[in-house]
C-alpha cells in the first residue's frame, strides 16, 4: 500500500462502521502495519462472460472448471468453424490487467476454498502456469492473449468470443449484450477465482486536529449502508457490505448470488518496488515462459526473488537450511568443546600446564570466547534491528572477557616497578570490572539505535536485508569502539615486545601475538566490510561468520588449546623447563632507571633487549613446572640430573650479568 505511511489511523474513529464491511477486503486493502488507513467505498471483481447465444444453441452450461471451459470452447469452435471466433481472451497484455490475470489464474488452482494463495514456487503455481500455456497453445491464442481490454470489450459487442474474462461492468451495459456473468472457473469444481478491484477512502495523516472530526463524518456518510445501497442501485457502484446482498430490493436489480459466491484474491504488492515497476517485472518473467522458451521453474524462482527477502535459516528449506544448520552445529559444538575443556584446569595431571593464568582467569577468558561465538546466532533468520545491535554487543563483550585476563597478566609481569602496575596486580578483579564497565557504558549508547535494516534490491537477483550504520553519530560511536580496541591491542603487543624473553622462548608471549594480530585483523576487516556493497546474501553471511569464527578458533588454540599437546612434547636434553626462572624486576629497574633520560622508545627497546639477552643465556619454556614438562617428555637418565642446582646457578649468573 503505497500511501499507507502517510494516512491517518482510523481505528479509533470508525469502530462503529468498520465491522459491517467485508473483513477480507478490509484486511487486504485497508491496513498498513498495525494501522487502519482506509475504508472501502466501492469494490469490483473480475468475472467470466459466457456467450448465451452459443451456449444455448448447443445446450451447454456455463463452465465451472477450466477443463469444462476448454471442452465447451473446443466443441463450439469445431461446430461453428469460424476463424474469427475466439475461445477465450486471457487478457494477458502488458498492462496492469496482465498481472491480475496471472494471479487470479494461479489462485484458481488451489485445492479448496479456504486455502490461501499458493506459494509462488509451489507445485500448484507451476501446474497453473503449465495449464495456462497449454490452453493458449491448444486454441492458438498467442495474439489474442496479448490484446488489451478494449479488444476484449469489442469481442463482447461483436459477439465474437465464446468466453471472455473482464471486470464487473455496469448493469445497463451487461443487459445490452448477450453474455451471462459468473465467477471465473477453478481447476476443481467448487473453487473459483477473481481479482479484487475498487477504491478506499482515507484521511491525510497531516490533517489539523480540528478538522479530523469533519473528515470522519464524511467518511461515515460515504461508507454507510444507506449511501452504499443508493449508489449501487443508481450507478452500479458495487459495495463491500455483505449484508446488502440479502436486501430484496437491491437483489431485484443485481445478481446478488454472484457477489455472495465470489472467491477473490488481490494483486501483489511490495514495500520495495513501486506497483507499476513490480507488475512489469513479474509480467516480464511470466511472459518469458508463456510466450517464450524459458523454463517455468526459472520463471517462478525469478518472481519469488522480486517479492521475497532472502536470508539464511535452518527453519526453511528454501533459505539454505543446510548452510545454516552447519553453522549452528559448528557454533554449538565449539561452545560445548570450550566449556568441557575447562575440566582440565582441575586435573592434577594437567593443571601444571595451565598455570600461566589462574583458574578464574582462564574461566573468564574462555567464557569470553563463548560469548563472542554466540554472535553467530544473530546472523540466522531475518535481519532485525535487535539482531544488528546484539551482534555488536556480543562481539565487544566477548573480546573484552577473552583478552582482559591475558592483558592483566602482561601488565603484572612488566619488568619494572611502577605504582599503577602494582595497583593493577593487587586489584585484579577491579581491573576486570573496569574494562567491563567501560563496555557497558559505551554499549548503553546503542539504545540510540546505531543500526537500521536496509533492503538491498538486486537487479535480476535475490533481494536481502543487511545491517547498515544509521547516521554520522552512529559511525562516530563505532569508530570510537574500534579505536579503543586497537589501542588495547597495540598496548598488548607492546607488552609482548617488552617481555619477549622474560617468560618464554617458544610459547605464551610469542604465540599470543598471533592471537592479537588475528583479532585486530578480523575486527578491522569487519569494519571495512560494513562499507562494502555485497550483492549476494550468502557471501555476506559467510564473511560475517568467518570474521567471528576465525578469531575464536585462533584464540582458543593459541591461548588454551595448544597446552593439551604439552604433556606429549619432547624437548632436547639441554632445554630446561621452569616456572620460577624469572629475572628479578629490580634488576631491570636499576638498569633502565640508570638511564632515566632515555626516550620511551629507547626504554622499551632496552627492556626487550635485556630480556632477549637473558633468554639467550638460558633456554626455557615458561609457565610450566619442571615436574610437568619432565613428566610429559618422559625424561630419563642423566639429562635432568642436578637440574635444580643448575637452574639456581644460572639465575644467579643472569642477575650478575644484568647488573654488569
Amino acid at each position: 500500500m503505497r500511501y499507507g505511511p502517510y494516512l491517518l489511523d482510523l481505528k479509533e474513529y470508525t469502530k462503529d462502521i468498520i465491522g459491517m464491511h467485508d473483513q477480507k477486503i478490509v484486511d487486504f486493502t485497508c491496513r498498513y502495519d498495525d494501522k487502519l488507513v482506509g475504508i472501502p467505498v466501492s469494490a469490483g471483481y473480475s468475472a467470466l462472460y459466457s456467450n448465451k447465444i452459443l451456449l444455448g444453441k448447443y445446450g451447454l452450461p456455463i463452465p465451472k472448471t477450466w477443463d469444462e471451459l476448454k471442452k465447451t470452447a473446443k466443441y463450439i469452435m469445431e461446430q461453428e468453424n469460424d476463424p474469427t471466433l475466439v475461445a477465450y481472451n486471457g487478457l494477458l497484455d502488458e498492462s496492469e490487467n496482465g498481472i491480475c490475470s496471472i494471479y487470479e489464474f494461479i489462485y484458481s488452482f488451489r485445492d479448496s476454498i479456504d486455502d490461501p494463495f499458493p506459494e509462488i514456487r509451489s507445485k500448484t503455481t507451476i501446474n497453473a502456469l503449465n495449464y495456462l500455456k497449454e490452453m493458449k497453445e491448444e486454441f492458438g491464442l498467442d495474439e489474442v492473449f496479448k490484446k488489451d481490454m478494449s479488444i476484449s470489450l469489442g469481442l463482447l459487442f461483436q459477439k465474437k468470443a465464446i468466453f471472455t474474462k473482464l471486470y464487473t461492468l455496469p448493469s445497463y451495459f451487461v443487459n445490452s449484450i448477450p453474455y451471462s456473468v459468473s465467477p471465473l472457473p477453478g481447476y476443481k469444481e467448487g473453487v473459483s477465482t477473481g481479482i479484487l478491484t475498487g477504491y478506499n477512502i482515507g484521511v491525510d495523516g497531516n490533517i489539523p486536529k480540528e478538522k479530523i472530526q469533519a473528515a470522519i463524518t464524511a467518511i461515515k456518510f460515504l461508507t454507510s449502508k444507506d449511501t452504499q445501497k443508493k449508489y449501487f442501485m443508481m450507478q452500479n457502484v458495487i459495495t463491500s457490505i455483505p449484508s446488502l446482498y440479502d436486501d430484496n430490493e437491491l437483489c431485484q436489480m443485481v445478481d446478488c448470488e454472484f457477489f455472495k459466491n465470489i472467491q477473490f484474491t488481490v494483486r501483489p504488492t511490495s514495500k520495495y518496488y513501486g506497483y507499476t515497476d513490480l507488475y512489469l517485472r513479474i509480467e516480464r518473467n511470466i511472459y518469458d515462459y508463456l510466450y517464450g522458451d524459458e523454463k517455468v521453474e526459472n520463471v517462478v524462482k525469478n518472481v519469488e526473488d522480486l517479492t521475497k527477502i532472502h536470508y539464511v535459516s535452518f527453519k526453511e528449506k528454501e533459505s539454505h537450511n543446510e548452510l545454516a544448520l552447519g553453522i549452528f552445529i559448528l557454533v554449538v559444538t565449539l561452545s560445548f568443546l570450550m566449556i568441557g575443556s575447562l575440566v582440565f584446569l582441575f586435573s592434577g595431571k594437567l593443571n601444571e600446564f595451565f598455570n600461566y593464568l589462574s583458574v578464574d582467569s582462564w574461566i573468564i577468558s574462555i567464557f569470553g570466547l563463548i560469548v563472542l561465538i554466540s554472535s553467530c546466532y544473530t546472523t540466522l533468520g531475518p535481519v532485525t534491528d535487535a539482531k544488528c545491535h546484539l551482534y555488536i554487543v556480543l562481539t565487544v563483550l566477548g573480546y573484552t572477557l577473552n583478552l582482559t585476563p591475558v592483558i592483566h597478566k602482561l601488565v603484572v609481569d612488566f619488568p619494572d616497578e611502577i605504582k599503577l602496575l602494582k595497583w593493577i596486580k593487587d586489584h585484579k578483579y577491579v581491573f576486570f570490572v573496569l574494562f567491563i564497565l567501560f563496555d557497558v557504558i559505551v554499549l548503553s549508547l546503542f539504545s540510540l539505535k546505531v543500526f537500521d535494516v536496509k533492503v538491498n534490491i538486486i537487479e535480476d537477483g535475490e533481494n536481502f536485508e543487511t545491517c547498515k550504520i544509521k547516521n554520522t553519530l552512529s559511525l562516530i560511536l563505532l569508530l570510537f569502539i574500534l579505536i579503543v580496541y586497537l589501542m588495547v591491542i597495540c598496548t598488548s603487543l607492546l607488552l609482548c615486545y617488552v617481555e619477549w624473553g622474560v617468560k618464554t622462548v617458544i610459547y605464551d608471549i610469542r604465540i599470543y601475538i598471533l592471537a592479537f594480530y588475528t583479532d585486530a585483523f578480523c575486527v578491522v576487516l569487519y569494519f571495512i566490510f560494513e562499507f562494502l556493497s555485497v550483492k549476494n546474501y550468502i557471501i555476506q553471511f559467510l564473511i560475517k561468520n568467518a570474521l567471528t569464527l576465525i578469531p575464536v578458533i585462533t584464540n582458543y588454540i593459541t591461548m588454551y588449546g595448544f597446552r593439551f599437546y604439552l604433556p606429549f612434547y619432547k624437548t632436547d636434553e639441554n632445554e630446561i623447563s621452569a616456572t620460577s626462572i624469572h629475572v628479578k624486576k629490580d634488576t631491570y629497574s636499576k638498569s633502565i632507571n640508570s638511564e632515566s633520560n632515555q626516550s620511551f622508545i629507547m626504554k622499551m627497546r632496552n627492556y626487550h633487549n635485556q630480556t632477549i639477552s637473558e633468554s639467550k643465556r638460558k633456554k626455557f619454556i615458561s609457565g610450566y613446572s619442571i615436574e610437568a614438562t619432565s613428566k610429559g617428555a618422559n625424561f630419563t637418565g642423566t639429562g635432568m640430573s642436578g637440574s635444580m642446582d643448575a637452574t639456581s646457578r644460572q639465575i644467579g649468573t643472569s642477575t650478575k650479568n644484568s647488573n654488569a
